[in-house]
């Protein structure tokens, strides 16, 4: 996505794209194998380099950061604890760094929003003021909760 001038908005300033979206060759009647490969093989395509990553990613995680399966045959707090905690973890790396990469720093700019307008403020009643601490609040109190009845 490096290419800006393909990028066309409309009236409103909300982003169009020059084409419309194209189906996966894997998806096309009759198959072509030759367009499937190159799809599934190529690069970038659909393995690498975003879900090669992704799976050495859980391969890692499941290898050094998950408790034993003879730990977790049986049901206890500390370990589901340890796998909340984890994930939990992830996703404020994940998620939150995307969020101070994009929206704080505002370092990609507007060239790849879908609209340039700015998000609404106060348009509803929020629990931590902004409405990612809102998101964030109730995406991970829930679990909290239930780890807390485990006891």
């Amino acid at each position: 996505m490096t290419d800006t001038a393909s990028f066309q908005r409309d009236k409103r300033g909300d982003w169009r794209p020059a084409a419309p979206i194209a189906l996966a060759p894997i998806n096309h009647w009759p198959p072509n194998p030759k367009a499937i490969t190159q799809w599934l093989f190529g690069w970038p395509g659909y393995l690498w380099p975003y879900n090669a990553f992704w799976l050495a990613v859980a391969v890692v995680t499941w290898a050094f950061l998950t408790p034993s399966l003879q730990a977790m045959q049986s049901i206890e707090a500390w370990w589901v604890g340890i796998l909340l905690a984890r994930n939990i973890g992830f996703i404020l790396l994940l998620f939150g760094g995307l969020h101070l990469y994009l929206y704080v720093f505002r370092a990609q700019g507007e060239a790849f929003r879908y609209t340039t307008r700015s998000f609404a403020v106060g348009s509803r009643p929020s629990v931590l003021i902004t409405k990612c601490g809102t998101t964030c609040f109730t995406r991970c109190y829930p679990a909290c909760r239930c780890l807390r009845r485990m006891k």
